[in-house]
């Protein structure tokens, strides 16, 4: 073995101790021991690589001259490394980290005012796609752009109408197609529905549509939080719908075919102001939607649900998470369990909170991060090592919010 370094040496035979070393996970690094005799003859052993079972960290990230980042969205890409959504200076900052959580590159897009990054997919190519929010004036719309896998722009288009529009979620579909769900502004004081729009893999819009309460009530608000593609090639949508005028609102899940045209749907009144974050199709073909309820529409009143749905819609279990808390992201994991983060209320803080369930809603773990000041997780998804990935948003580490990147073991667990 070349360059060799001697990191540990005695004399003593009956030596017992350990050696802990500060190595980063992105170089390998090879060991071999020896032993010299009286006469000075040495034999050695055979040369292993020491490597960690999981790589586990938790990062911050923060830029000069910026006083606000905040994480929105993250993925690990095919190649095992990461990308991060985030926002900073009103523009929308893409983070490549390399799998030991290390940067590698980190790009700006400014296509707009107060602009506030939405969700990150990765593409067939290995590049990238961006949903994001800006406004300009009273004018607020929607943007796409993809990127190839080095963060450079291809292509980008807006799309919107003369109102307040917003995204909330973008899938890739299955033909690589691009659907969005968010809310659309009909003009009309407080009137907006929920809105599905689809675009080709280069961004041509092919179709967009709203959907209103068929309650007959005016000014009344329907927002689109989430979608997933089903198993038949259509969409599952979590929404919020109000169920007076500026009065409280409830679940609204639809079932839409390819077109986006309802084929059912279905409410679901769990407190006084709900908000569906996240839906999506089990392994049994039913689905799962999970979120936070409000009494008076403070956040910090919030507590955690998740419901269970056949196909058709109809509630199988419900269950109360029983914490102040606010999930914003859930997946299935390999394994058919429910995987949801968010943030929950700890003393005076908020830290950032991951919980696994069981497909009944059994939960079986839950984990907390953070420091002593607000941190929350808007995004979590699995790793090839089956382990966890987070991205928000904290307080902890300056004055000022950093972009949190979080990966755990399958336990939930960052390793010291």
């Amino acid at each position: 073995m070349d360059n060799k370094i001697i990191i540990f040496s005695t004399n003593d035979i009956n030596e017992n101790n350990y050696i802990s070393l500060d190595n980063d996970f992105e170089t390998v690094y090879y060991f071999q021991a020896s032993v010299v005799d009286h006469w000075g003859l040495e034999e050695y052993s055979n040369i292993e690589s020491i490597d960690p079972e999981y790589i586990t960290f938790i990062q911050h990230y923060d830029y000069e001259n910026s006083e606000n980042e905040t994480g929105s969205f993250g993925i690990q890409t095919d190649t095992d490394d990461y990308i991060v959504l985030g926002t900073r200076n009103d523009d929308i900052w893409l983070i490549k980290i390399a799998e030991g959580g290390s940067e590698s590159w980190n790009i700006d897009f400014d296509h707009g005012s107060n602009e506030a990054g939405v969700v990150v997919r990765e593409t067939s190519d290995m590049g990238y796609l961006i949903l994001a929010n800006s406004s300009s004036g009273g004018d607020h719309d929607i943007w796409i752009a993809k990127t190839n896998e080095n963060g450079s722009e291809e292509w980008f288009n807006d799309f919107g109408g003369a109102g307040i529009d917003k995204g909330s979620d973008m899938i890739i579909t299955s033909d690589g197609s691009i659907v969005v769900i968010g809310t659309y502004n009909t003009q009309v004081p407080r009137e907006s529905d929920l809105w599905i729009l689809k675009s080709s893999s280069t961004g041509n819009e092919e179709w967009s549509i709203t959907i209103a309460s068929d309650n007959g009530t005016n000014g009344l608000v329907e927002n689109g939080y989430s979608i997933s593609e089903t198993s038949d090639n259509g969409y599952i949508i979590s929404a919020s719908i109000e169920t007076d005028y500026q009065g409280p609102t409830d679940v609204w899940l639809i079932n839409a075919d390819s077109n986006g045209d309802t084929s059912w749907s279905t409410t679901f009144d769990i407190d006084i102001f709900d908000h569906p974050e996240a839906v999506l199709q089990t392994i049994d073909g039913g689905f799962a939607i999970a979120g936070y309820s409000a009494v008076n529409g403070d956040d910090s009143t919030g507590t955690s649900w998740i419901i269970k749905t056949d196909e058709s819609g109809q509630q199988v279990w419900m269950q109360d998470l029983n914490s102040v808390s606010a999930i914003h992201s859930m997946i299935e994991t390999q394994e058919g369990d429910l995987l949801l983060t968010g943030g929950k209320s700890s003393d005076s803080d908020i830290q950032a909170w991951l919980i696994k369930t069981s497909s009944n809603g059994d939960v079986l773990w839950e984990r907390t991060y953070g420091g002593d000041d607000y941190d929350i997780s808007i995004s979590v998804g699995q790793t090839s090592d089956n382990g966890f990935v987070m991205v928000g948003t904290t307080n902890s580490y300056d004055t000022e919010s950093d972009v949190l990147h979080i990966k755990t073991d399958p336990s939930g667990n960052v390793i010291p």
